[in-house]
């Protein structure tokens, strides 16, 4: 609800024949939100965008419509490597620039290094909107072009703040380093 905050932190790897023509994105991270009778009002996204626009990321609040492009081109996923991505969202129906003690912000890193905080888009519609639930690789624009896998591991969601700087507190990449995958019959 309005004043919390959440922090989602997963890494992944994509395969080096990994395709991501979907048109134009692949929806990454979602975080739906709903009013109080249940009703969806849209969602906070994080996209990764085929090569075609030239964009790394892509950040949308649904309803707003107003696209964030970040991230630089050596910011791009790196196939068959292990990559850790974070998400931070203070959740409000005010920007943090409009509302500096109560306002809304959202932060992400990629390999623990931030490549976008902004500061000036709500993240809830209203004041008593509320996230309902979290998705992961959700929606794969244009239709899917082949069957095909990449591997997420070490998936963290918390309310709970986590150590870290005082002005960005973040789970952080840690020591962890993933297995080689297992893949289940």
């Amino acid at each position: 609800v309005k004043g919390d905050e959440i922090w989602i932190r997963l890494r992944t790897k994509f395969p080096a024949d990994f395709d991501f023509a979907a048109d134009p994105h692949l929806l990454f991270l979602r975080l739906p939100t709903e009013g109080e009778a249940g009703n969806r009002q849209g969602s906070n996204d994080i996209y990764i965008p085929n090569a075609k626009n030239g964009h790394v990321f892509e950040f949308v609040r649904e309803g707003d419509d107003q696209w964030i492009y970040f991230g630089n081109v050596s910011d791009r996923i790196v196939l068959g490597l292990w990559e850790t991505y974070e998400w931070y969202v203070k959740l409000s129906d005010t920007a943090l620039d409009d509302e500096p003690e109560e306002g809304a912000v959202m932060r992400f890193w990629k390999n623990d290094n931030l490549l976008v905080k902004i500061t000036d888009k709500p993240t809830l519609p209203t004041a008593s909107s509320h996230l309902a639930e979290f998705h992961l690789f959700t929606h794969w624009a244009g239709g899917s072009p082949r069957t095909q896998k990449m591997y997420v591991d070490d998936l963290r969601i918390t309310t709970d703040v986590p150590d870290g700087t005082e002005d960005q507190p973040r789970i952080g990449i840690g020591s962890t380093v993933p297995k080689p995958p297992w893949i289940l019959p």
